[in-house]
């Protein structure tokens, strides 16, 4: 709607106790000024109005009043029609970033500090990511996602687990659209027209106060926190002149306060060293490695724990896998060691003649951050001598991250 018309409703629609056909002309006479004043170059225009009206036979009182009453919508006219802050502002200035890097900073008593790398493609789609995970000295954890598969390089307990399902993609893509300021405005609307969470933004008093964007996320709406939570806020904050995201702010809300819980700050986004997504180059060849294969159903892989106990399942479970090796069934030993093509069971273990499982010893805990395995020994022959192979086998849930009551071996050394 143009401007004029919107005047025209206003004063049309005005509560002023005055007379018919003064309010028209008064009305008729201002727009035609409006429209003279665009062909007249940027001039002040509301004193030359006033004094343009006041000069002509409408009179008195009544005319000022309408005079005064449309100055006044005029200027809140104004400020509803071009909002000094809006949505597509941050997003065009992180129009052609290909690169982000930025820190967390925790608050609470987990002091999880983390350390994100985003690249993206010519597209603006995230096309790499990496997260350092940091909980004390010793304690080292990154996340690396391309193209659908996820490696966790757990340092302190020399693991690589590689997750080849997919079960990981969204929490990392998550992770990117959350806290990466490229996306974070873009993910607060989808969330509020989701009905997660209100949005309110504010701007400040002063020319370089920052804009405050706050989204209330509804308790049991934060992504990280099941039903029943608090509410939880996220809070962004805006440069005026950039329009770029300088941090994120992450807040609890309880009745007394609000309570900061972490911040994403030092945001980035000069190019850095690609080789940051090669974990390869960090894992040493002694590593334990994981893989988490992208099966068809997961009820036939591994074993169903029942009734049993975790120690119990995987006795059973490391009997039926050499069992299915003695039988050269890689098909079987396959879904028991999780899910690994049959191929790939054949390659490794193929060429080990296995002649009996011999025994399965007590679960090793070690005390180093290592995960806890069976000693084991087993009979094969090797050159018509029958000899004692003593592996180490690593068992656990089918998958990690969700309650399925499976286990499967994890790896064989």
């Amino acid at each position: 709607m143009r401007q004029t018309e919107n005047i025209k409703r206003l004063i049309q629609n005005a509560k002023i106790n005055i007379d018919p056909a003064v309010r028209k002309a008064a009305l008729d006479q201002l727009i035609n000024e409006l429209h003279n004043s665009k062909t007249a170059g940027p001039v002040e225009t509301k004193p030359n109005i006033f004094t343009t009206i006041m000069k002509s036979r409408i009179t008195g009182i009544a005319a000022a009043a309408v005079i005064i009453a449309v100055v006044l919508s005029i200027t809140f006219l104004d400020k509803a029609v071009t909002p000094a802050y809006a949505i597509e502002q941050t997003i065009e200035a992180y129009q052609g970033t290909g690169y982000l890097r930025f820190h967390h900073y925790p608050t609470t008593a987990a002091k999880l500090e983390k350390e994100a790398w985003i690249r993206y493609d010519e597209n603006g789609n995230v096309d790499r990511i990496r997260i350092n995970l940091h909980r004390g000295e010793n304690k080292h954890t990154a996340g690396i996602w391309s193209n659908g598969i996820t490696q966790i390089w757990i340092s302190h307990a020399n693991t690589l687990e590689i997750d080849e399902s997919g079960y990981c993609t969204p929490v990392m893509l998550g992770f990117a659209e959350r806290y990466s300021p490229k996306h974070a405005v873009e993910h607060l609307y989808k969330n509020q027209q989701e009905g997660r969470c209100r949005i309110e933004i504010q701007e400040g008093t002063h020319q370089n106060d920052p804009i405050r964007i706050t989204a209330r996320y509804f308790p049991g709406k934060y992504l990280t926190y099941p039903r029943g939570q608090q509410e939880v806020n996220d809070v962004l904050l805006v440069d005026p002149q950039t329009k770029l995201v300088t941090q994120i702010g992450c807040y609890i809300v309880s009745e007394e306060r609000m309570e900061l819980f972490g911040v994403y700050k030092d945001y980035d986004t000069q190019p850095f060293d690609p080789n940051i997504f090669d974990v390869e180059n960090e894992v040493p060849d002694d590593a334990i490695r994981v893989v988490y294969y992208n099966v068809d159903d997961i009820n036939n892989v591994g074993i169903d724990e029942g009734s049993l106990s975790p120690e119990e399942t995987d006795h059973l479970l490391i009997r039926e896998f050499f069992n299915a090796l003695i039988a050269k069934d890689y098909d079987r030993a396959g879904l028991l060691f999780g899910g690994m093509p049959s191929d790939q069971v054949r390659a490794r273990f193929g060429d080990i003649k296995i002649v009996d499982l011999v025994s399965i010893g007590e679960t090793v805990e070690s005390a180093d951050g290592l995960p806890s395995h069976y000693p084991c020994v087993v009979e094969i022959e090797d050159n018509g001598s029958i000899t004692h192979w003593k592996p180490r086998l690593y068992t656990g849930r089918v998958i990690p991250w969700h309650n399925i009551r499976r286990r499967r071996v994890k790896a064989v050394f």
